[in-house]
């Protein structure tokens, strides 16, 4: 057996220092092979050499349009393509446990909040308009009860492949019409054998192309490889060897980072699909792309059918309860909105610095009078990042700030095996300005001078001095409102 190894992409940061790409890695009996996540987004600008697109998954055929692909669109606002799935059931879609659940954590611990995580409609070109509008939120995610995402090869602790599948519960149904056939096991067993191909659909870059050292991202689009056969392979980790088939693609194609939770479809003679599993893992993108490649891509698949009824348990219970959890949805974001328009009237939110990457984690933290520092509040929200930030940095966070003038806070952002922190600063509260009853009015041009409180902070915001409403027009530490 090989020794283990990770593929780690190098940090990119912004001035906060924020991670944006990691691609950690997976044991084969006989190479090191590589988990297919992307921890923040998909693809960074910043970390790849852009180059004219070729045919992929790498080398493969673009499959736009195909109603049984999806790919994950988390964040509020700019989302990216995160990790791929399968349309399966009219409010279901099948992907990897390892993209929905944070590292090094278990059931619940989610990767993004749920009021964050949305799926795009099937075969669609991500990086248009229309993919952002219609995306469908997601109101429940299910995982294995004992699945943990931990990932430590060079500790012999590779959980994250073992039972790597979850169950994404959607507020309504997708466009077009949904997989729901499923290989059995003899079906699957008979693949191992030899007999019959497959395909896989996935949103997974492009390759690294010939005299290159970087990976071409993903251009929005989804594509297929096929003429991909089974293997009697397995995984010395994974030990229901029911729950793991290991494949190879064609001399020349292969899966690449992105293509987490993609498809696998055996061929049928009558031209249907069958869903075979969850690609959760594999290698090969380095070389698909040369001239001539020395090697074979490999995949790695955790298979559907011994999950099959565990699925059909937990639909039937999401979709009994659909209603209930769409009311409860409506409350929280009527709840957030109140609490955001209360916030800004009584000078209590704060919006961080800087520009920040979907999918990470933030809040506010206060000094304590020994130095050390304690959370005040998480982040409550995510609106757009300043004029200027970078397409892989969209958005940045707010909150709630109940302190004592003069008190000292700083934002903390985390992520997968990171953490970093904005600058320390003085909250001073900006309270509302109280209206006079005073009849007597200045003139024009004095009004247009006059200072209310020591900051605006939000261009555009007005406040009522006497019966004048004055404007922020600027933001600094020196502004001035005007009339």
């Amino acid at each position: 057996m090989g020794k283990p190894s990770i593929l780690q992409r190098d940090k990119a940061t912004t001035a906060i220092g924020n991670m944006l790409l990691q691609v950690d890695g997976s044991v084969s009996p006989k190479a090191a092979y590589r988990v297919l996540l992307l921890v923040v987004v998909a693809f960074i600008a910043s970390l790849l050499t852009v180059v004219p697109s070729v045919d992929a998954i790498v080398n493969g055929v673009d499959a736009t349009g195909d109603s049984a692909v999806v790919t994950l669109m988390p964040g509020e606002v700019n989302p990216q393509s995160y990790c791929t799935g399968v349309y399966f059931q009219e409010y279901a879609v099948v992907t990897a446990a390892h993209c929905v659940v944070a590292h090094n954590g278990r059931r619940g611990e989610w990767r993004f909040p749920l009021n964050q995580l949305y799926v795009a409609q099937p075969g669609v070109d991500w990086k248009t308009p229309q993919a952002v509008s219609t995306r469908v939120r997601v109101l429940r995610i299910w995982v294995p009860e004992k699945y943990f995402n931990r990932y430590n090869p060079s500790l012999g602790e590779v959980e994250t492949q073992i039972d790597d599948i979850a169950f994404l519960f959607l507020e309504k149904p997708l466009n077009g019409r949904p997989v729901s056939g499923f290989a059995s096991s003899t079906q699957v067993d008979a693949f191992r054998n030899g007999n019959g191909t497959a395909l896989h659909l996935g949103y997974g870059c492009l390759g690294i192309p010939e005299g290159s050292t970087q990976l071409e991202q993903n251009d929005g689009k989804p594509y297929r490889a096929d003429n991909i056969n089974g293997t009697r392979r397995g995984l010395a980790h994974i030990t229901a060897i029911d729950r793991h088939l290991q494949v190879d693609y064609p001399i020349g194609k292969s899966l690449c980072p992105g293509d987490s939770g993609s498809p696998l479809f055996l061929n049928q003679p009558d031209n249907q699909l069958l869903y075979v599993g969850v690609i959760f893992a594999g290698n090969g993108w380095e070389e698909a792309r040369k001239a001539h490649p020395k090697y074979q891509s490999v995949g790695d698949i955790t298979t559907f059918y011994p999950f099959a009824s565990l699925f059909d348990v937990e639909y039937a219970k999401f979709l009994a309860e659909i209603n209930e959890l769409l009311a409860q949805e409506q409350e929280k974001r009527t709840a957030t909105a109140k609490l955001l328009t209360a916030a800004k009237e009584n000078g209590n939110y704060t919006r961080s610095p800087g520009c920040h990457a979907v999918g990470i984690s933030a809040a506010v933290e206060v000094r304590n009078s020994d130095g050390s520092w304690t959370t005040h509040n998480d982040a409550l929200g995510w609106e757009s990042s300043d004029t200027g930030c970078p397409s892989t940095h969209p958005v940045t966070p707010w909150t709630i700030i109940t302190l004592a003038n003069s008190s000292t806070i700083r934002w903390k952002y985390s992520g997968v095996g990171w953490t970093t922190y904005s600058t320390a600063s003085e909250w001073i509260r900006i309270a509302a300005v109280p209206t006079t009853t005073t009849t007597t009015v200045a003139p024009r041009d004095q009004l247009l001078k006059r200072t209310v409180g020591t900051k605006c902070l939000n261009v555009g915001a007005k406040r009522k001095v006497g019966n004048k409403t004055l404007t922020c027009k600027k933001v600094s530490k020196l502004l001035k409102w005007v009339a």
